[in-house]
């Protein structure tokens, strides 16, 4: 469902793709093969428009250019205080989103 890639020293990893036809409750996992997750690529998640929620763990520091655009279904979502920055457009087109908790001090190009 989640592809992962990770960082050139081995150390830790991101997510890089969610298969588009997710339904439901997408549940990001802090660690992956035994390293940390620490952030969501650009465009992640783009187009999976039957996912209505996110869960993104403590260990997210940096969500990506487009990460959820085109989400649809995507109803809610809590950016934990870990994540510092976000890039831009991270909602285009996320016609249903309804509540969006962000952290104290992101950094945000354009939300």
């Amino acid at each position: 469902m989640l592809t992962f890639k990770f960082n050139k020293d081995n150390t830790a990893c991101v997510v890089t793709d969610c298969d588009q036809n997710v339904t439901g409750t997408v549940t990001i996992p802090d660690t992956y093969s035994g390293k940390d997750v620490v952030g969501i690529g650009k465009d992640a998640f783009n187009g999976c428009k039957n996912m209505t929620d996110v869960i993104i763990p403590d260990s997210i520091k940096k969500i990506g250019n487009r990460a959820f655009s085109f989400c649809t279904g995507l109803t809610n979502i809590v950016i934990p205080d870990s994540v510092k920055t976000a890039g831009e457009g991270i909602f285009i087109s996320c016609t249903s989103l309804k509540s969006v908790v962000l952290s104290y001090g992101i950094s945000a190009e354009r939300i």
